[in-house]
Order: C-alpha cells, then structure tokens, then sequence
C-alpha cells in the first residue's frame, strides 16, 4: 500500500508564486492521480485548523480512501516532523509512505509511478520531481547533473539524482532507519533544509532516483506560463482561490502575519488572538493581513516591504522591543501590548 501525506497550509514563504496561486489545486490534482493509480492508496490531509480543513474536505474525491487530521500547527519544520512521526506511527514497514508539499501539480497515476521507483530502488527514495535546476547551473547545482544511468522500470524511466525537496517517497522501513537525518534539517519556525538532508543521507549511501519526465511540478514564478490558467481569478478554481484567502473564519477573527524566526511562546500567545500566517514578501499575503507581530531583527526589513504598498495592517507588534511604544500611538508596540492594542482597534479606536 502506498500511504500519502500531505501538508496543507494557508502560509506564505519566499517562494515567488504565479498571480492567484492557492493549494487547492494542487491537492485535488494530487487526489485525482491517486484515485486512477491501480496500487492501493491512503491519503492524510494534515491541515492547521478546522477553517483549513473545512476548505479542504469538499475537494476530497468519494472514491478516495482519506482522512483529514487538524494538527494545530503552523511551521514548516514543524508540520513535516508532525507528518513524519504521523507515517511512522501509522505504517507497516513494507508500506511506501508519499510525503507531500501542498505547492505541487501531479499528472498520471502516480501510485503505479511511486510503486514503480519503489521497486528499481527499495531501500532508498523516490521523487516524482524532475527539477528544472538539474538542467541549470545555479547556486543549488553548480554544474548541470546529467546521469549517464537511465533505469528502466516497467512504468517509467529513472535516473540518479542528488537531492530534491520534501516531496519524496520511501518505504516506511526506510524513514525509520534515517528518521534522525530528516528531523537534523529542521528549523523551529522556517522550512526544512532540505539540500543538508539529502546530502547527508548521500554520504549514508542511500540512493534517491527521480523520474523523468516528471509526474510532479512545483509551483513557482519560474514556471508562471505553465500555470497561468491553472490559477486566473475567472476560472472555477481561481474563484475557491479567492475564498480560500479571504475565508479565514468569522469575520471578526484577525489574521495576523508573523516572522518565521518567533519564539515559540511568543507564536503561542499570538495564535490565542487569531488566524497566523507566516510572513512572506508578497501583495497578496500582505493585503489580507490585519497585524503583524515580528522579531526586532527583522524591523527594518518589514518596513522596507511595506512602506511603498497599501495594506490593511493595524498595528505592529516587535518581539523583545526595547522601549515601550505609546499605546495607541503609532504603528509599533511590544508584543506584550498585544491584549491591549488588539481589543482597542477592533472597537474602532485609534491605532
């Protein structure tokens, strides 16, 4: 059985989308590949909060067997360590455990893919990602890696490769042995250091083969043409875009941007007043967002972001601010004034 889990999100990070991007229409792709795959397939949606889940839930085919688990979580690191643990907890050792980002486009059935590259490589790892950066040179590949080994399975072709993000597949037996080198990448409140992980499990021997061509395609501006029908604003799946951004629960629940580098307490005293999404230099994120509450170190970078733009945010909150900023004055305050700004400028009062 091939078990799949995906993390689903309403964050934002660094990566520069196509105009209108939202998840939604990489997750029913993904559930549409699953359920034409001929192998036997599980699906777990991991998702934040029950609003997230409530999006996600209609796009779930009837003829699919999947759950939805509300984790409470927020981070990238931490989601992939809460889906990590989830697949190690909940799989048999001969299982192909698929995890999944929610920013990828599949095509074709990928389960018959993923058990294919299982079977040319079972004790190691799988990614239905071809990367355009293996075909150029950049700072992540600096020269073009182009295997002279073409493995030929009975679905596909495969070829070696050094890495790819945390999209991938493996044999439940494989993440328990290696479950120390992917919980080394991560980092509280940012992403995964994905390029560290598959070097050292490189250096470990183990084996990661991608297909080619891909059956998986990340969703990023450099491929904006490709997807630009996928996510315009008059399309069906353009308008549940809409309502996926703007629908954060009732109309009274702020959504409040935050630096990735918060402390976690400071992120847990954030989420008693609102819906989080991780910042990120983006209109649209940006836009939607009501406060923010960011680390001193990152200040000046935020007003950089936003000096120039409209926005909708109230007031800001500095973690660990050093002087006391005068309530209801101005736009920056202490974290600690959070209770206080946050009940004044919901009434209406100056902020």
């Amino acid at each position: 059985m091939i078990r799949c889990y995906v993390r689903v999100s309403r964050t934002g990070n660094s990566l520069r989308r196509p105009h209108g991007f939202w998840p939604g229409p990489c997750v029913e792709s993904l559930f549409e590949a699953l359920v034409i795959s001929r192998v036997a397939t599980r699906c777990t949606v991991i998702v934040p909060d029950v609003t997230t889940a409530g999006l996600v839930r209609p796009l779930i085919p009837a003829e699919l067997d999947c759950t939805v688990v509300v984790s409470g979580i927020y981070g990238n690191s931490e989601s992939y360590y809460y889906a990590l643990m989830l697949a190690l907890d909940e799989a048999e050792p001969a299982d192909v455990v698929y995890m999944v980002e929610d920013d990828y486009l599949h095509s074709g059935p990928i389960g018959d893919y993923i058990a294919d590259g299982y079977s040319l490589n079972p004790a190691g790892y799988v990614t239905l990602y071809d990367d355009p950066l293996y075909y150029f040179v950049s700072a992540d590949v600096p020269a073009p890696e182009r295997s002279t080994v073409i493995h030929v399975g009975s679905e596909s072709h495969w070829c070696d490769s050094s890495s790819t993000t945390m999209t991938f597949a493996a044999a439940a037996w494989v993440l328990r042995r290696d479950w120390r080198l992917h919980c080394d990448c991560l980092v509280l409140n940012s992403k995964p250091r994905d390029r560290e992980m598959w070097d050292s499990l490189g250096r470990e021997g183990h084996r990661l083969i991608r297909r080619i061509p891909g059956a998986a395609s990340h969703v990023e501006i450099t491929a904006a043409g490709m997807y630009s029908d996928t996510f315009r604003p008059d399309t069906r799946r353009g308008a549940q875009g809409s309502r996926w951004s703007t629908t954060i629960g009732p109309q009274d629940t702020p959504l409040i941007l935050c630096s990735r580098s918060l402390r976690r307490d400071s992120m847990g005293t954030v989420a008693r007043y609102g819906n989080v999404i991780e910042w990120c230099d983006d209109e649209h994120v940006l836009g939607q967002a009501d406060y923010a509450v960011i680390t001193a170190a990152d200040k000046a970078l935020f007003d950089s972001s936003t000096r120039a733009r409209a926005h909708s945010i109230r007031a800001v909150f500095i973690e660990d601010m050093k002087h006391r900023g005068r309530l209801y004055g101005g736009r920056d305050y202490p974290l600690e004034m959070i209770d206080q700004v946050m009940n004044r400028t919901r009434l209406g009062g100056e902020h």
